[in-house]
């Protein structure tokens, strides 16, 4: 499964990360994180499909896989689509 979940602070940094049971790999890091968390989304995915949406993120990371909580990556995880067993990202396109 893959999970995303934001950090709860004035531009709280974005993890995203696979993991079998993610909503369990969610509540540890609410154990472990002195600040709160909001769950951004927990979509079916591999290892592989996580690997996907690293590339796609790659110049919003801060370290490992936690990521600036930018517009693109925000609105991207909104609109993720699963159709069947296909994983589909959206592509962003940045409007004023």
């Amino acid at each position: 499964m893959i999970y995303a979940f934001q950090i709860e602070i004035p531009n709280g940094p974005i993890k995203i990360g696979c993991a079998k049971d993610a909503s369990k790999r969610i509540s540890e890091f609410e154990k472990h994180l002195p600040w709160p968390i909001k769950t951004l989304g927990i979509w079916p995915g591999s290892y592989e499909v996580e690997k996907v949406i690293h590339e796609r993120f790659q110049y919003y990371i801060m370290q490992g896989e936690w990521y600036l909580p930018s517009r693109e990556i925000i609105w991207t995880l909104d609109h993720i689509e699963i159709h069947g067993t296909k994983f589909m990202l959206p592509m962003y396109r940045w409007h004023r």
